[in-house]
């Protein structure tokens, strides 16, 4: 009868371990910082520069003034 309970108690001590673990990774993901820079390009360009090391990734976003908003004024 040994067996069966050292087995048992194995597998609780693995659960616990992985919850345990489980609940420490996000919480270390939490505690990193988003650094946000504006930066100017000597054209005059103003972007955001956003460091963000919870993933692996590189992303970029555009935006431009096009169609009404670019015609002369009447």
């Amino acid at each position: 009868m040994a067996a069966p309970l050292s087995a048992r108690w194995c597998g609780r001590i693995l659960v616990l371990v992985t919850m345990a673990l489980s609940l420490v990774a996000p919480a270390s993901a939490q505690s990193q910082t988003t650094r946000i820079t504006e930066v100017t390009s000597p054209g005059g360009i103003k972007a955001w520069l956003v460091h963000d090391t919870t993933l692996p990734l590189i992303a970029m976003e555009f935006a431009f003034l096009g169609g009404a908003a670019q015609d002369p004024a009447d």
